[in-house]
């Protein structure tokens, strides 16, 4: 067996690389959370491809207005219905979620948000 070496792998490396300026106080939307997130992923020289931008650009519009606070679990249920009756299956509705999941972990900003709206809303049937 051979040893592992310390740290996160390369690839992670260089993703926490442009974690290290302070987001809270600047970011006070959703929306400003996903600029962040797009502009990180830049950053690193990984700009988001055709169908996360797509994904990031509908979230930008459905919800980017709302306050980072706003964004909990009833919300997010909200959110999943109106894409369900927009015709968006369950893969959709996974990978939508998983990107509001994405951009809020990339983003330090846990001291102002609800305990993992995400998650609750993932494992709680309406």
């Amino acid at each position: 067996m051979t040893a592992r070496a310390s740290g996160p792998p390369k690839r992670r490396r260089r993703l926490i690389v442009g974690m290290g300026r302070p987001v809270v106080g600047r970011a006070k939307t959703f929306g400003a959370l996903i600029d962040l997130h797009i502009d990180d992923m830049k950053e690193v020289g990984k700009p988001p491809g055709r169908s996360k931008s797509a994904t990031l650009q509908m979230l930008q519009r459905e919800l980017g207005a709302l306050g980072i606070v706003a964004l909990d679990r009833e919300r997010l249920i909200r959110f999943g219905r109106d894409r369900a009756s927009e015709d968006a299956g369950p893969v959709t509705l996974g990978q939508d979620i998983g990107a509001i999941k994405l951009v809020g972990r990339r983003s330090r900003h846990r001291r102002e948000c609800r305990a993992n709206p995400v998650g609750s809303y993932r494992t709680e049937a309406p």
